[in-house]
């Protein structure tokens, strides 16, 4: 019977290299914990086709982007590139926890590292792991807010009720409009 094995690995390798391209994509290596996406993606393609392939990846680059889930690999498809980053540089890399919470963490990323690349030629996504990436930002200004105003933080309004004597860090940006001049409620 040892002649049998032989015929089965040939017969699996056939079916395997006969299958549609869903089936095929699963061969790909998976994805690191803590990534956006379960199978790693090294093109454009496989980019999308993991997003459609995966609803958990989908709804994470959904919230992260603001769109709508069934517009996620249409938008990726049309937006990005494969590209490498140029110069050494300091970023705010996305991660996913285990219970689903999306975090941030610095990195520092070397010339030459893989990343899918925006319109705008900035990168946007970590190759491989499809994590999102943005340049660090270091500006920030501490000030000293009493009582409890609304402060406006990237285009939104929110309400601040610190403990009593606590630093809040608001970003240095001289051109933002000033706080709304209601009192908070408490």
């Amino acid at each position: 019977m040892w002649f049998f094995r032989p015929l089965a690995a040939l017969a699996l390798g056939t079916a395997i290299l006969a299958a549609p391209p869903a089936v095929q994509a699963k061969a790909r290596p998976a994805a690191p914990a803590g990534s956006f996406l379960h199978r790693q993606a090294r093109s454009v393609p496989q980019l999308v086709q993991e997003v459609q392939a995966d609803p958990a990846a989908r709804r994470r680059f959904a919230r992260y982007f603001h769109i709508p889930e069934g517009q996620v690999a249409a938008y990726l498809g049309r937006t990005l590139r494969a590209g490498a980053l140029p110069q050494p540089g300091r970023y705010t890399v996305f991660f996913v926890a285990a219970s689903g919470l999306v975090y941030p963490t610095r990195m520092d990323l070397r010339p030459g590292t893989p990343v899918f690349v925006g319109r705008d030629g900035k990168p946007a996504l970590l190759q491989g792991t499809g994590n999102p990436l943005t340049p660090f930002a270091t500006a920030v200004e501490v000030h000293v807010i009493e009582g409890g105003p609304s402060v406006r933080v990237g285009g939104t309004v929110e309400q601040i009720i610190p403990a009593a004597g606590a630093d809040i860090p608001v970003p240095a940006n001289d051109s933002a409009p000033p706080p709304a001049t209601h009192a908070a409620s408490r």
